[in-house]
């Protein structure tokens, strides 16, 4: 791991916003504690010390759904599915992605299992994907028989340039060690009048696990509306449209020329925020692992009443920490 500076103002002005001691995804590569800071002058939050190369490829070497002995759920499945026709559905509603013109082309960073690049393709779109998981991309060509998957990172030189009409992010921006070499490297595939969208969480809306989902290893960076912005613009995207997706924020950019902008976040406003979102997860942690975690319950559970099922599943996902799920 290596000390860094604030990716956006590149200042060194911080202060710690969390450790977290316990996050599993850092003890797979001998990590005990995964720690964040916030910028005091821009209040952008990152991981300090951040992960370095090859500490991120041995944290990916070893993805959950890689494992041979392990199969992607149905309920993982669907759920990807909900996610995706929620983000299709804001494009839409941007640009016209239904009826798209003759060879119009849509590349998706991170395409995970396919759910999202599939709903292009069905709108007549030509699909291509690149996902490093060869789990993941099997699904994609088997459930949503997708061919144009790419078992790789997104590098330089995989596409000719000014190839596509659209590229997508979802939920990949905060995962890269390096984004703003990635934009600049998207600059070149995407064509003079396509368009960038991004997804990501929302730091101010903070709603998945605290220890496993949000603050862990494999998010390098949280993000707002704001810092979205200024690192877009910073690397050459203007921001045409932007709004919330139940998974967190997203925009729509336009090339245009790198330009810096000055807008910033208030530390102390995030700050209260993450303490208050922590103290709400570790209370509901703590209920979920001694109440609905508990014998009793686990028996009312296995009579699968309905309403039941869905609100435990509900709340052990929200909560979920390790060694308790």
């Amino acid at each position: 791991m290596k000390h860094v500076t604030c990716l956006l103002c590149e200042g060194s002005q911080r202060e710690r916003l969390l450790t977290n001691t316990q996050d599993p995804f850092g003890k797979r590569i001998g990590s005990t504690h995964t720690c964040y800071d916030i910028c005091t002058n821009c209040g952008f939050v990152y991981q300090n010390p951040k992960l370095e190369s090859h500490e991120i490829e041995s944290l990916y070497s070893r993805d959950y759904y890689d494992r041979a002995e392990q199969n992607v759920s149905d309920k993982y499945i669907q759920k990807k599915d909900e996610y995706a026709s929620q983000s299709f559905n804001w494009i839409a509603g941007q640009i016209p992605v239904r009826q798209p013109s003759p060879g119009f082309t849509v590349l998706d960073i991170g395409s995970n299992t396919g759910a999202f690049l599939s709903l292009f393709v069905q709108a007549g779109w030509e699909g291509h994907g690149v996902e490093p998981s060869k789990n993941m991309s099997d699904i994609a060509r088997k459930h949503y028989d997708l061919e144009q998957i790419h078992i790789q990172l997104f590098q330089k030189g995989t596409f000719p340039d000014q190839t596509f009409n659209l590229v997508t992010l979802l939920h990949t921006l905060e995962h890269l060690e390096n984004p703003g070499e990635i934009l600049t490297d998207i600059r070149e595939v995407l064509r003079p009048d396509g368009y960038l969208y991004v997804e990501v969480p929302d730091i101010y809306h903070p709603k998945s696990a605290f220890y496993t989902s949000y603050f862990a290893a494999p998010h390098l960076y949280t993000f707002s509306q704001t810092s979205l912005t200024r690192l877009l613009a910073k690397h050459g995207f203007r921001v045409v449209a932007q709004g919330h997706v139940p998974r967190g924020i997203c925009v729509l950019a336009r090339m245009t020329e790198p330009h810096t902008l000055t807008q910033t976040d208030n530390h102390e406003t995030i700050q209260k925020i993450i303490q208050n979102y922590k103290r709400q997860h570790d209370r509901d942690a703590f209920l979920y692992k001694y109440i609905a975690n508990s014998i009793p319950m686990r028996v009312l559970m296995k009579m699968c009443i309905p309403w039941l099922s869905k609100t435990f599943v509900r709340w052990r996902e929200r909560v979920r920490v390790n060694k308790i799920i």
